[in-house]
C-alpha cells in the first residue's frame, strides 16, 4: 500500500495512537481503501435517507445522526 495515497498516514497514525496491533491496523487499513474506492479520502454516504438511518451504532457514533455527511474525522 502507498502510504502517500489519500490520508493513509493519518490513518496509520491513530492505529498506533490507539495501541492496534498490526494486523488489525492492517484490516483497518484494507477496509478504508475498499470502502473509499481506492482512494484513502472521505467519501460522501451512498443511499436513501431511509437506508441511512437503518444503520446501527457504530462505536460512540449513531450513523443515523452523521448521513449525509462528509467524514473527515480518523478515529
Amino acid at each position: 500500500m502507498n502510504p502517500d495515497l489519500g490520508d493513509t498516514r493519518r490513518i496509520v497514525s491513530a492505529c498506533l495512537r490507539h495501541g492496534l496491533l498490526r494486523n488489525q491496523s492492517a484490516y483497518v487499513l484494507a477496509t478504508v481503501y475498499h470502502e473509499t474506492a481506492h482512494t484513502m479520502k472521505p467519501i460522501n454516504e451512498k443511499g436513501s435517507d431511509k437506508y441511512l438511518r437503518t444503520k446501527k451504532n457504530i462505536g460512540h457514533l449513531l450513523v443515523a445522526d452523521m448521513f449525509r455527511s462528509y467524514g473527515v474525522r480518523i478515529m
